[in-house]
């Protein structure tokens, strides 16, 4: 290497490394000594060094094409440092710098921000029709055959023992069939198996309003004991003992006369009756049974 030219290549390394700026290099043919280094300080038409064979010294302005060899300006870019160099046109002004998209200068802190893009709503989904109901089959009207459904289970629950639930059996019958006057006789005997004799004496004024003639009924007191009758004689026993305790009780002294009539026991209940109806001063139920002449 000629030392003119290893001269050049030292103050081009040096000037490379005291220039904080992007430098760029450009040579015409690799067989040739001219050599240009640009510092990139200002346009390309700044400060320039050239080194040739002559010696190297700066200068303004594109570098002369008598060096040795012209310095042709239609070369492609040379890319040094992610920083474009286009050179001039022939005999024209040089051109800018070309930065790449990448490398572009962010827009200043202060500058207003984009609005965000709305998202677009999402669609509504379809309408669901919802199907017709189908129709609701008319309330089935409780009959006959149900209130004597509910009359046998009521007597079956009695004759086990199980009294409150047979009176609530005969009480739903009486709902289905108001005019059943057995019924009314029913819910009384199954009131005076759990002791409540005043329910039982309301149960029987309620039948009677059903059937005037509740004294000729062919009702059987010891019918619902067929299995224990030996509950009945229970049952009586405590009644007798209530009426012992009051003895001036109306519907005490009627209930037990009401029990004899339809025992069989005609005669001792006729006596317990025609006292019920004497301290009740006429008022039913014991007003309205007929014993007389029986």
């Amino acid at each position: 290497m000629r030392p003119s030219l290893r001269i050049a290549t030292a103050v081009t390394v040096a000037l490379l490394s005291a220039s904080a700026a992007p430098a760029q290099f450009i040579h015409t043919h690799p067989h040739k000594q001219a050599v240009v280094l640009q510092v990139r300080t200002g346009p390309f038409s700044s400060f320039t060094y050239a080194a040739t064979g002559y010696g190297f010294w700066p200068y303004f302005g594109p570098p002369p094409g008598w060096y040795y060899n012209p310095i042709p300006y239609s070369q492609p870019p040379v890319v040094i440092q992610n920083v474009i160099q286009v050179p001039p046109g022939n005999g024209g002004a040089p051109e800018r710098p070309v930065f790449p998209p990448e490398f572009d200068q962010p827009p200043p802190k202060n500058a207003p921000k984009a609005p965000p893009a709305k998202a677009a709503p999402p669609p509504k989904p379809a309408e669901r029709v919802a199907p017709p109901e189908p129709p609701k089959p008319a309330p089935r009207v409780a009959g006959r055959a149900d209130a004597d459904r509910l009359t046998d289970d009521g007597r079956r629950a009695f004759t086990e023992g199980q009294y409150g639930r047979a009176l609530e059996f005969f009480r739903k019958a009486a709902d289905i069939s108001p005019n059943e006057a057995s019924t009314y006789f029913l819910i009384s005997q199954a009131q005076f198996a759990l002791g409540k004799y005043r329910e039982a004496v309301g149960s029987i004024a309620a039948g009677m309003n059903v059937r005037a003639d509740w004294s000729e009924a062919r009702f059987n007191t010891r019918d619902l004991y067929w299995k224990k009758p030996e509950a009945f004689d229970d049952h009586l026993k405590a009644l007798r003992q209530a009426v012992a305790a009051y003895p001036d009780d109306p519907e005490l002294n009627f209930l037990l006369g009401h029990q004899l009539w339809f025992d069989g026991k005609k005669d001792e209940a006729r006596k317990l009756i025609l006292k019920a109806r004497d301290l009740a001063k006429g008022q039913p139920p014991a007003a309205r049974f007929q014993v007389e002449g029986r």
